[in-house]
């Protein structure tokens, strides 16, 4: 079962770069970790207690569920309340998966510089998407809100050389395009940039139930659709109805899948093969019309 760790974007405006090399990434995650780990606590503390305090039998159930053993329980917990009170004034949630974020805390001198910056993407994108438009994670993204978030910020910067350098060289085409390659083949990233529209802001997801080229042509019929009929509509809005199409068309594949449906309607009964029923029921007779052949439909 894949264990989740959600915690604030925010933490990760502490990586730096020094004398060219990417900084305080461990630091950041470790925080990551403490921040997720006393909201748990917080959730496994009885109603009247105080969720500040330390419980040793709480803390230790809490050890037991994450699969982590802690010789020194008590610096632990004010590990984890520190990195709490520290972060709990930003409201930009993000969720990792618990393999992801040890791998990359525990094997980081093996991750190049490029890597990291695929985790903070991964990270950014992950805090813009969140539940998602409907019940499908898909949305419209400007690249430099992208990148805003890649540096932590959970509002997009007006300036991007404000931005630490090693985040906002990636503003350039060539890394960009670099980049999002790498976030697909590696990352089970889709993306869709080209032919949206202008000033359209391309759409990601990392869910792979999703067609999204398929739900791009749903977006682009009903564009079509709304232009003809001399409407405006804002891409987010059109992006929700697309995804409405699209449900009903996946809802309607399912049917047809199960046998539930044909294309025609409703699917008629399996036809009874006459040569495995030898004394055949006079009520099929009437059910064919009063034909009383072998042929019943």
């Amino acid at each position: 079962m894949t264990t989740y760790y959600n915690f604030p974007i925010a933490i990760f405006r502490q990586v730096r770069t020094d004398k060219g090399a990417i900084k305080h990434v461990e630091k950041a995650i470790n925080e990551a970790i403490d921040y997720a780990l006393y909201e748990a606590y917080r959730k496994l503390m009885p109603p009247q207690a105080n969720p500040n305090a330390y419980n040793a039998g709480v803390y230790k159930e809490l050890m037991q569920e994450m699969g982590f053993e802690d010789k020194n329980p008590e610096h632990g917990f004010n590990k984890m309340i520190v990195a709490y009170r520290v972060n709990k004034k930003y409201s930009v949630i993000v969720g990792a998966d618990k393999d992801l974020l040890f791998d990359f805390r525990d094997n980081l001198v093996y991750k190049t510089d490029f890597e990291i910056i695929q985790l903070l993407t991964f990270l950014a994108i992950r805090s813009i998407i969140g539940a998602g438009v409907g019940n499908m994670r898909v949305k419209h993204i400007p690249w430099h809100y992208v990148l805003s978030r890649m540096a932590g910020h959970e509002k997009a910067v007006s300036n991007l050389d404000t931005l630490p350098e090693f985040i906002s060289k990636y503003d350039s085409r060539r890394l960009h395009d670099k980049l999002i390659k790498a976030l697909c083949d590696r990352w089970h990233m889709q993306y869709h940039g080209k032919n949206l529209g202008k000033g359209v802001a391309p759409l990601f997801t990392f869910s792979q139930s999703i067609d999204l080229e398929l739900l791009v042509d749903f977006r682009r019929d009903l564009l079509r659709e709304c232009k003809e009929a001399g409407l405006k509509v804002p891409a987010n809005l059109l992006l929700k109805k697309a995804i409405e199409r699209y449900n009903e068309y996946e809802k309607i594949g399912r049917e047809l899948e199960r046998g539930e449906i044909t294309p025609a309607g409703p699917k008629p009964p399996d036809p009874v093969i006459i040569e495995k029923v030898p004394q055949l029921p006079s009520i099929f007779g009437s059910l064919a019309g009063g034909n009383k052949t072998n042929e019943l439909w």
